[in-house]
């Protein structure tokens, strides 16, 4: 077995550990209830923002902490469509099952749009085989469509290493020419 094989094997065995803490984890009640009631901005500790997205941090109400995406007020208020088919492509991501993928949850109303995933603090290198991974992962989004249009922020949660911002995936452009 080749080392990419079986960093894969092992990415996906401790993935799918987390996956199984992530939604023990996750009360989507909770959630929203912060969202709606605005408590989440008043209490969660804030982690990051960026263009579309501030993070949150929301303390595990089982084995992980969780970090809550939520859209800002641009991005929330913009073309409905084209939220909604980042929503789709973000689904389609989640398809793939790759490991380099963290679990994640879209949440949305008419007030706002969040999407849920562990929070991954530890940084995590870019070295050796994580490479070879993000290399995989990027072909892996080519095959369906998709691309990230940034740099990858890899992070470590319970020592698996997850890209943690997906706010810039974008749909491929097309090949070929316009009459």
């Amino acid at each position: 077995m080749d080392g990419i094989s079986k960093l894969f094997l092992d990415l996906r065995q401790s993935k799918a550990a987390l996956e199984q803490a992530f939604y023990r984890s996750l009360d989507s009640s909770v959630i929203r209830s912060g969202l709606e009631h605005g408590t989440a901005l008043r209490l969660w500790e804030v982690l990051g923002e960026g263009r579309h997205f501030q993070c949150f941090k929301l303390p595990g109400r089982g084995e992980l902490d969780l970090a809550v995406l939520l859209a800002k007020p641009g991005f929330l208020q913009a073309d409905s469509r084209q939220r909604r088919a980042w929503a789709a492509d973000l689904q389609r991501l989640r398809s793939l099952n790759h490991p380099l993928v963290p679990p994640m949850e879209v949440m949305e109303d008419a007030q706002f749009f969040a999407y849920v995933q562990p929070c991954c603090e530890a940084e995590q290198n870019l070295a050796g085989l994580i490479q070879d991974a993000l290399h995989d992962l990027h072909n892996s989004l080519a095959r369906i469509g998709l691309e990230l249009d940034d740099y990858p922020q890899l992070r470590r949660c319970q020592g698996h290493p997850f890209v943690i911002d997906f706010s810039e995936l974008k749909r491929c452009p097309t090949a070929g020419f316009r009459l």
